[in-house]
């Protein structure tokens, strides 16, 4: 018996090929990250190399997440959402799945309960793997919500606006990965400091990539100078850390924004977020 605390089950039977797989498992991570998915695989007896490698997800997660064989009515949640070309609109159904089951012979889906399952497609493609995939996005990616524990921090909120407004467009993509552009960030963070007599000069930029969890961590150090005599004052460290990003004076977190990679947002507070960033 499959025992977990996973969101969605994807059920796989007798796929034509690894690509097929690999296709499916690829977006499964590249939407979700590590957790919270796991897939059921049948007709196939071990994990090839070559599909893990096709695949580009981790090792660890595979061993995790990937399941081959086992009791079907055991890894089987309802509501169930079948995979068929023929079927209605993802788009237009509302139901959240906790299983979705690409039937690749159609033999154990005929045998379903039609209570108990809807049979939706993405764009109505004669691929099965293909429909999978905009199925699992339109259920799984699409409309996911990032929760955040919202523990905003500002002190001047005319300020934590500007800085709001060009973090958005400092955010890019390296390698898929959400980063910030280091000299546009200082340029940015300088300019709100000039105003308080200061003058940052960035010294070193640090980017962290964990290739299993995806997170990424950047920090941009800058030391603070007095705009009068040049005299050093402390130090500000922009620090990006999953989804929240902080600007940091001596130790003290003095601004906190979140991004929202779904809704392709950076947000001050939860009333309250801007969106501009359209690359990642």
């Amino acid at each position: 018996m499959v025992k977990d605390n996973c969101d969605i089950h994807i059920l796989i039977t007798n796929p034509p090929s690894l690509f097929d797989i690999s296709t499916i498992l690829r977006t499964l991570y590249a939407g979700l990250g590590p957790s919270c998915w796991r897939v059921l695989i049948t007709g196939i007896k071990r994990l090839p190399i070559k599909l893990i490698s096709d695949s580009r997800v981790p090792v660890d997660v595979v061993k995790r997440n990937v399941v081959l064989g086992g009791r079907l009515e055991d890894f089987i949640r309802k509501p169930l959402v079948i995979v068929d070309p023929r079927g209605k609109s993802a788009h237009s159904v509302e139901v959240s799945p906790r299983c979705i089951l690409v039937d690749y012979r159609g033999v154990i889906s005929s045998a379903l309960d039609k209570e108990d399952s809807i049979r939706v497609s993405s764009l109505r493609l004669p691929s099965i793997t293909y429909e999978a995939t905009g199925v699992i996005y339109e259920f799984l990616i699409r409309r996911r919500r990032t929760e955040v524990s919202f523990e905003p921090r500002y002190k001047n909120i005319r300020e934590a606006i500007y800085i709001a407004k060009k973090l958005v467009e400092a955010i890019k993509t390296f390698d898929n990965y959400a980063i910030f552009e280091p000299n546009t960030v200082a340029y940015v963070v300088r300019r709100v400091y000039l105003g308080h007599k200061l003058l940052l000069d960035p010294v070193l930029t640090r980017i962290n990539i964990n290739h299993v969890s995806g997170e990424v961590t950047e920090e941009i150090h800058m030391k603070a100078y007095s705009s009068y005599n040049l005299r050093e004052e402390g130090s500000v460290t922009i620090k990006l850390v999953g989804n929240t990003v902080e600007i940091i004076e001596n130790s003290k977190t003095v601004y906190r924004f979140y991004i929202d990679p779904v809704q392709r947002k950076l947000c001050i507070d939860r009333d309250y977020c801007i969106r501009g960033y359209s690359d990642i």
